[in-house]
C-alpha cells in the first residue's frame, strides 16, 4: 500500500500510474473482492496439483484417478461453516469490517 500511495503523491510518474495504482489499492482494500480473492486462492491451491498432472504428457490413469478423488474431497471439506469463518476472519483482519450491506446479507447464514 506504501507503494501506491507513494505513486500517487511523489513526482515523475505518470497519469496512467497514478490512475492504476490507485484503482488497484482501491480494489486491495475492498472486502468482497480480497474475500473473493482469499476463496480462489484456497480452491486453485487445490487444483492446482491436479491441473499440473492432467496437463503432463505422460498419464498414470490410476494416479490420475487418485488425483481427481482426492482434489474432489478436499473440496468437498471446504464446504463448511469453519473453512468460511477462517475466510472471512482473515479478510477482516486484512481489509477491516466489510460494509453494512455485506454485514447485513451474512446474517442469514
Amino acid at each position: 500500500m506504501i507503494a501506491f500511495d507513494r505513486i500517487a503523491t511523489e513526482p515523475g510518474w505518470d497519469n496512467d500510474a497514478v490512475s492504476q495504482s490507485s484503482s488497484l489499492k482501491q480494489k486491495l482494500n475492498d472486502f468482497d473482492f480480497m474475500f473473493m480473492l482469499a476463496i480462489f486462492q484456497t480452491i486453485f491451491g487445490l487444483t492446482e496439483p491436479l491441473f499440473q498432472i492432467l496437463q503432463s504428457k505422460t498419464l498414470d490413469i490410476r494416479q490420475c484417478d487418485e488425483r481427481v478423488t482426492g482434489t474432489l474431497n478436499a473440496l468437498k471439506a471446504l464446504r463448511s461453516t469453519e473453512t468460511f469463518s477462517r475466510l472471512y476472519e482473515n479478510t477482516v483482519q486484512t481489509v477491516g469490517i466489510p460494509n453494512e450491506r455485506r454485514k447485513r446479507s451474512l446474517e442469514g447464514f
